[in-house]
């Protein structure tokens, strides 16, 4: 991914001209353009998708330290080049703009600008029942532990929306199966207690069809109604809010 993002970033700075003063960078493509000087002598603003890199690699590691039998959470970090060199680009930047309110509360609230999440079509599911949509992987950063430990001794069923998992039988004795063609047809909510979460898409689509959503600030939603936030890593709190969707 760095590779493709640094080629990409080396055929735009070959576009530019004495004329481009001002400019509007994507993320990904940051901290390779700062690296290549592209970014000298010129102003520019950044369209931030995702956490900055330092705080998003720290995010991981302390999970790790929590939670040490996942086999998701040690993967992949950037070398500490492009991590600094984003660091000094953000730095730099005239402008952050972003709709995710976690990545937005990492910086002073004037450097960044705010905006307002694309609305999502509703997703197709009716509220009722007792059965819970997992917005994601069941993946360590998506939460799938506390959820884990959060639906010990409750009466609900869990679909999983997406296949991967930490490994063979993590959910064994809970009522967990994967979403299938179609479903689903009645929610009792939709939940995703995420340590990191850039993209809370099916979330969007939950909350514009009326569905409610048990989730943390690490999906960057705002407040609204049929949102409840808990903690990231807080099983008892989890557990409090689905008991309390299912009566």
């Amino acid at each position: 991914m760095l590779a493709a993002d640094a080629r990409l970033a080396a055929t735009h700075a070959r576009r530019l001209l004495p004329s481009h003063t001002h400019l509007v960078v994507a993320q990904s493509l940051l901290p390779h353009l700062w690296q290549s000087g592209a970014l000298q002598g010129r102003s520019f603003e950044v369209l931030m998708d995702r956490l900055p890199m330092a705080a998003l690699q720290q995010i991981l590691d302390d999970a790790f330290a929590r939670h040490p039998d996942s086999t998701t959470l040690g993967d992949f970090r950037a070398p500490s080049s492009i991590v600094t060199a984003e660091r000094e680009a953000l730095g730099a930047a005239t402008r952050l703009v972003t709709a995710h309110h976690a990545i937005a509360g990492h910086f002073p609230a004037g450097r960044v600008d705010l905006i307002d999440w694309a609305p999502a079509p509703p997703l197709a599911a009716t509220h009722g029942g007792r059965t819970f949509l997992f917005a994601g992987p069941a993946l360590a950063r998506k939460g799938a532990h506390a959820m884990r430990e959060a639906m010990a001794g409750l009466e609900i069923d869990l679909l999983v929306e997406r296949g991967a998992e930490e490994y063979p039988d993590f959910w064994a004795g809970l009522k967990v199966r994967r979403l299938a063609p179609g479903e689903p047809p009645a929610l009792a909510g939709l939940v995703l207690p995420a340590l990191v979460e850039h993209r809370p898409y099916t979330l969007l689509r939950a909350l514009a069809a009326g569905l409610p959503v048990i989730t943390t600030s690490a999906c960057g939603l705002p407040s609204q109604p049929g949102l409840t936030i808990v903690a990231p890593d807080d099983p008892p709190a989890l557990r409090a809010a689905l008991a309390a969707l299912v009566g």
